[in-house]
This record gives C-alpha cells, structure tokens and sequence, in this order.
C-alpha cells in the first residue's frame, strides 16, 4: 500500500518514504472534515489516497492498493483512523 502511494506522489514529483508508518511523519494532521482530495489517509499499518467526489459513484472515497491491486471504496469516517493522521495533499492544484 505505502508503495502505491509512494509510486502515486513520485508521478507528482514528490518523494515519500517507503512504509505507511515513515508516511505519518512527513505530514500533519487534520480532522476528517479538513481532507482534501489527495490526502494521505495513514491506518495503523495502512495507507491510502483520499478522492473525495472525484470518481463518479462514489463518495467520500480512498483509492487504496490491497492484495494485489488498487480499489476505490467508500471511507467511512467512522473507521479508526489513526490519530486520526490525515495528510497535507501535495496533489492541491494538480489535475489528475
């Protein structure tokens, strides 16, 4: 998962570390209310890309790599989060 994220951001030019727990420190928190498409969604062992809206059908949802692939689901807020640890979204103004 971690890798997904990291392969999603390195597009972007932006590098991140390679484990879900490195990611927790190269960001700051926000409440699930602040995230932005493209945030960071850091879980205890697992990390995902916050979409939003962007992808018809879906709602408040996260692309995510799991067993193998990538799905996007819907997230419900109600998941324990991690803190909850959100991330600044270095995709801000990017079209994607």
């Amino acid at each position: 998962c971690s890798g997904f994220v990291m392969s999603v951001y390195a597009a972007f030019g932006v590098g991140l570390p390679h484990s879900s727990s490195a990611m927790q420190g190269v960001g700051y928190g926000v409440s699930p209310s602040e995230m932005q498409p493209g945030d960071i969604i850091c879980y205890s062992g697992h990390v995902a890309i916050y979409v939003g809206d962007y992808f018809p059908g879906f709602s408040n949802a996260v692309i995510e790599a799991v067993d193998g692939g990538v799905v996007i689901r819907e997230l419900s807020l109600s998941e324990e989060l991690n803190g909850p640890y959100t991330y600044f979204g270095y995709f801000k103004g990017v079209s994607y």
